[in-house]
């Protein structure tokens, strides 16, 4: 039963903080590529680890230079995203707010490219295998 309040809480915080970014964009438009991945808690629920990412980078390189400038402006409002969140929960405290780069959100998008290049190339040779056959049936 605990561990379902505490899944409930982490999908609270996550779809919260989510909102609360989509208003934050209008003051800072840096931060439009930047999402939010998951929500982790630590043990006993004072810190909450939000995992970020980014939808235009390149490579976790690039995701991760992006990130450090995203998060010293994420730091800059983490005061006033606990005091959104205070008002929007009902318990009596929120957790403190810990960013991170989200790097397997950069690897799975590695592996989605890759498998899509695999199936392209699959096409190519499956229509040169068809073709092929068919120009022997002509003979």
């Amino acid at each position: 039963m605990h561990e379902v309040k505490r899944e409930r809480k982490k999908s609270f915080y996550l779809r919260e903080l989510s909102a609360l970014l989509t208003r934050l964009v209008q003051d800072e438009p840096s931060l439009l590529q930047l999402y939010f991945t998951k929500v982790e808690m630590s043990a006993d629920g004072g810190l909450c680890y939000v995992y970020c990412s980014f939808l235009n980078a390149c490579g976790p390189e690039e995701g991760q230079k992006l990130f450090e400038t995203a998060r010293e402006k994420l730091v800059l409002y983490r005061g006033s995203m606990r005091k959104a969140l205070a008002g929007a929960a009902s318990g009596r405290y929120v957790p403190d707010l810990r960013f991170f780069f989200d790097e397997s959100k950069e690897k799975e998008k590695r592996v989605t490219d890759l498998l899509s290049k695999v199936g392209a190339e699959l096409e190519q040779y499956d229509a040169k295998r068809s073709d092929v056959a068919h120009s022997d049936d002509d003979e």
